[in-house]
């Protein structure tokens, strides 16, 4: 493409002979070469920098956080595949490992506070992952706002946070978004994307169901709202905090442990046109409705099968059965 452009450039000046036209011209392809330069410069560069150092070197380099695209696999490994080829999908007992590590799990934390920063967010409290608006909060949702490509990192961040054990921080990521989407109508462009993605990234049945439910109480107009039926809506009621604190909590092991055993057995019995389907589900490609659910809802046979796949992938899905109190 860029020698098509630069022969272009020299047929154009042949054929006029104005200085300022030639100069144009040449100083177009002289910024696309050094464009070109730079990126590759770049990405020679990240291929031997250490995380250690990215997180050290680019805490407030926010013009490099935006334009490069690989470190975001490194940070917040997954067990399935992404854009950069390099980065290999996370197994089961690099998990646990990980999780084992305090170094590791140190170094997740500030990787996580990076991106937050980056995002105009400022983490409260590391125990909980209370979240407010950072001090640079309006320069830097104008930059969330206008490059949409960030929409994805943060579906990453929202289940890497999911696979290191972070389940809380999951929630409260989310309610931020839905509030700053729904509430507070200050990133406009992030609210598909929190309501279509980022909810259904969150681990704990219970807690989705408590965003779900938050979304539908904001949501403008509400009669439009099809990520849940609203007969069911209506009638859902948040467990009070004292009944959550009466819950017996799981051991995070063991869930990992079973949740990846699994997936490797169903991965194994799966034919590569369910697994597509399956990854397509667990991106959230799906809008949540019934006949009852106000708006268009897919044809019966579309709704059973993304149904089978969400139930599979342990998915929030109103009527699978659940009948709020």
């Amino acid at each position: 493409m860029s020698v098509l452009k630069c022969s272009c450039c020299i047929f154009l000046n042949t054929l006029f002979s104005g200085r300022k036209l030639r100069g144009f011209f040449l100083a177009g392809c002289l910024v696309r070469w050094r464009r070109q330069c730079m990126y590759v410069h770049i990405w020679v560069w990240l291929m031997s920098v250490l995380i250690e150092t990215l997180l050290s070197l680019w805490w407030d380099n926010y013009e490099m956080l935006e334009e490069n695209h690989s470190y975001i696999q490194w940070l917040f490994p997954l067990r399935e595949h992404g854009m950069n080829w390099r980065a290999r999908p996370l197994t089961c007992q690099e998990i646990q490992a990980f999780r084992k590590s305090k170094e590791v799990m140190d170094r997740f934390i500030r990787a996580y506070e990076l991106m937050l920063g980056f995002y105009g967010i400022s983490l409260v409290n590391k125990e909980t992952g209370e979240l407010k608006r950072a001090e640079n909060w309006r320069e830097r949702f104008e930059n969330l706002n206008r490059f949409s490509h960030n929409n994805l990192r943060i579906t990453r961040i929202l289940k890497c946070l999911g696979e290191m054990g972070y389940e809380d921080f999951q929630v409260h990521l989310v309610k931020f978004f839905l509030t700053e989407t729904l509430v507070e109508e200050t990133l406009p462009n992030v609210k598909r994307s929190a309501l279509d993605y980022f909810l259904f990234t969150v681990r704990s049945k219970e807690k989705r169901r408590e965003l779900v439910h938050y979304a539908w109480q904001h949501f403008k107009p509400q009669k439009n709202f099809v990520w849940g039926p609203h007969d069911k809506l209506k009638k859902y009621r948040p467990r009070s905090a004292k009944q959550q604190l009466h819950q017996q909590p799981e051991d995070k092991q063991d869930t990992l442990c079973k949740k990846c055993g699994d997936s490797v057995g169903k991965d194994q019995n799966q034919s590569p046109e369910v697994e597509q389907k399956a990854g397509d589900a667990a991106e959230g490609k799906l809008l949540i409705c019934s006949s009852s659910s106000a708006g268009p809802c897919p044809a019966p046979e579309f709704y059973l099968m993304f149904r089978a796949i969400l139930e599979q992938r342990g998915f929030l899905h109103f009527d699978s059965g659940y009948v709020p109190n």
